[in-house]
C-alpha cells in the first residue's frame, strides 16, 4: 500500500514538472517511475550485493523487506536528481525560448 502512494506521488511530481513546462505529462509520469524502479534495482540489486560479497556476507540471508527498505533510498535519490536535471534543463531551454522570442519581436 505504501509503495502504490510512493508511486502515486512521483507520478504526481512528474506530471506536475511536465504541465509547467508545456510537455505531455503521461511519458514523463511513466519515465519517472521507470527511474524510480531502476533506482531500487541499483540499489537493493546490484550495491547491496557488491557491498555483502565484499565484506563476504550472504546476501541469501537478508530478508526481502529488508532489502527492499535498503533500496528504497537509492531509488528515490535516483529519481530525485532525474526530476531536477530535467527541471533545470528545460528551464535552461525556457530561458533560452524566452530570449529568442524577444529578440524576434524587437526585430
Amino acid at each position: 500500500m505504501i509503495g502504490i502512494l510512493l508511486l502515486y506521488f512521483i507520478g504526481k511530481y512528474f506530471k506536475t514538472l511536465a504541465e509547467t513546462y508545456k510537455k505531455k505529462p503521461w511519458p514523463w509520469v511513466i519515465l519517472g517511475i521507470v527511474v524510480y524502479f531502476a533506482g531500487t534495482f541499483i540499489g537493493g540489486g546490484i550495491i547491496i550485493a557488491l557491498i555483502c560479497n565484499i565484506v563476504e556476507y550472504d546476501v541469501e540471508s537478508i530478508p526481502d523487506m529488508v532489502l527492499n527498505l535498503l533500496a528504497l533510498p537509492v531509488g528515490l535519490l535516483i529519481c530525485w536528481i532525474f526530476y531536477f536535471t530535467l527541471e533545470k534543463n528545460w528551464k535552461n531551454n525556457s530561458a533560452a525560448n524566452d530570449v529568442e522570442t524577444l529578440d524576434s519581436e524587437l526585430l
